[in-house]
């Protein structure tokens, strides 16, 4: 598996559930992007300037809500997975 740097995380999106508008279903290219997604890897935190390493708020096997557009899509091993910073995180869904 990857091992991501400084605050970046490793994200499984959730595929995206069938939608339908009036019983008929719509096409893939025009449903909404996954927005959620379990964690597969963490780095160990950012580094500041003064050597203080924040430590990270997202722990391996979280659900995370996060934004569409702050992310960056690549395949590994087949899989496409998605990785990002932990401030693009809106939040853990419990």
């Amino acid at each position: 598996m990857l091992k991501p740097l400084s605050d970046l995380i490793i994200v499984r999106p959730d595929s995206p559930e069938e939608i339908t508008a009036g019983g008929i279903v719509l096409a893939k290219s025009s449903q909404e992007e996954a927005k959620q997604g379990i964690v597969l890897a963490i780095g160990p935190g950012k580094l500041h300037e003064s050597g203080y390493l924040e430590p990270m708020d997202i722990c391996i096997g979280d659900r995370v809500a996060f934004s569409i557009y702050a992310k960056e899509q690549f395949k590994y091993n087949g899989e496409q997975l998605i990785t990002m910073h932990q401030a693009d995180v809106i939040g853990i869904v419990e």
